[in-house]
C-alpha cells in the first residue's frame, strides 16, 4: 500500500483538480476503513463463538467508550494522515454503530484529503514563486 498523501500529491502535482482528488481520496479511504471495521466486527464474533472465551474487561470498556465518544474520536483520528485500519478494527470489535462509523470516517477522510490536496496545490505555487 502506498501512503495516501503520496497519491494525492502526485495527482495534484500532475495538474488534476484538487477538489475532485480530495473527494475521491476521502471516499476511497473510507471504503478502506470499512474493511478494517468488518474485520474487527467479524473477528470478535468468531473468537467469542468458537473459542467460548469470556470477553475481557478491556473489550467491555472499549465498547462503553466508543458508544459514548466514538464519533468524535473517529473524526479526530481520521483527520490525521495515519493508517486508520487499527482504529477501524477496534471500532468493529467494539460493535460500534456502522452508520456512525461510516459518517465520521467519511467526514474526516474527505476533510483531511481536501486539506492535503489543497496544501499540495498551493504549496506548488509557493515553491514556483520562490524560484
Amino acid at each position: 500500500p502506498v501512503p495516501q498523501l503520496v497519491i494525492i500529491g502526485g495527482a495534484v502535482g500532475i495538474g488534476l483538480n484538487p477538489f475532485v482528488i480530495g473527494i475521491l481520496a476521502g471516499l476511497a479511504s473510507t471504503i478502506g476503513d470499512s474493511v478494517g471495521y468488518f474485520v474487527g466486527l467479524g473477528g470478535g464474533k468468531i473468537i467469542t463463538r468458537f473459542k467460548k472465551i469470556k470477553i475481557p474487561k478491556e473489550a467491555v470498556k472499549l465498547k462503553k467508550f466508543m458508544n459514548k465518544r466514538g464519533f468524535w474520536v473517529i473524526l479526530l483520528v481520521g483527520l490525521a494522515p495515519l493508517p486508520f485500519d487499527l482504529f477501524g478494527i477496534a471500532s468493529g470489535l467494539a460493535d460500534y454503530d456502522l452508520r456512525k462509523f461510516l459518517l465520521a470516517s467519511l467526514i474526516s477522510k474527505i476533510g483531511g484529503s481536501l486539506l492535503a490536496a489543497y496544501g499540495v496545490f498551493y504549496g506548488i505555487d509557493i515553491i514556483k514563486g520562490l524560484g
